[in-house]
């Protein structure tokens, strides 16, 4: 049976003297959890998810032992990856030029995946240079594929060179 977000949770432990003790390891914002850290009662009733931390026995209520417990460490937020600076091949031909751009950026980032989500998505005029090279060159080899194509007649107006 699920519960109302609007129910109420306790998160008391079932004695005085117990501690929740962590058994799998997990990150609540920018605080580690390792396997045998304590903790606190109250960070873990000002999580979100602290009933689902209990159900999937990520914590758990433990009784009082000699064992020392493990603080939390503190993560450190990670750093946004740096942009290359990537700019637009220009070529008379917006296939080619596509692919160029392509290719240099790719000699920049290392990846093709990541060159191509900068390009559409930081470089002015990018995802227009992909959406015009894609649409010409589906436009292109649609007779070898038997498919028929709108006329690309005046697909180059509009976009900035």
């Amino acid at each position: 049976m699920r519960k109302h977000l609007d129910e109420a949770v306790t998160v008391t432990p079932p004695n005085d003297s117990w501690r929740l003790v962590v058994r799998r390891a997990f990150t609540d914002g920018l605080v580690r959890y390792d396997v045998g850290c304590t903790v606190p009662v109250e960070a873990f009733a000002k999580m979100r998810n602290h009933q689902r931390l209990l159900d999937g026995h990520y914590v758990q209520w433990t009784p009082p032992s000699d064992a020392k417990p493990r603080a939390p460490r503190a993560v450190a937020p990670a750093a946004p990856a740096p942009k290359p600076a990537l700019e637009i091949v220009d070529d008379p031909d917006v296939v080619k030029s596509w692919r160029l751009t392509l290719a240099a950026a790719v000699l920049k980032v290392g990846n093709a995946q990541r060159a191509q989500d900068l390009i559409v998505d930081t470089v002015p005029g990018g995802a227009d240079l992909y959406r015009l090279a894609a649409r010409v060159w589906a436009a292109r080899s649609a007779p070898s594929f038997g498919a028929v194509v709108r006329s690309v007649e005046g697909l180059n107006e509009g976009i900035a060179p």
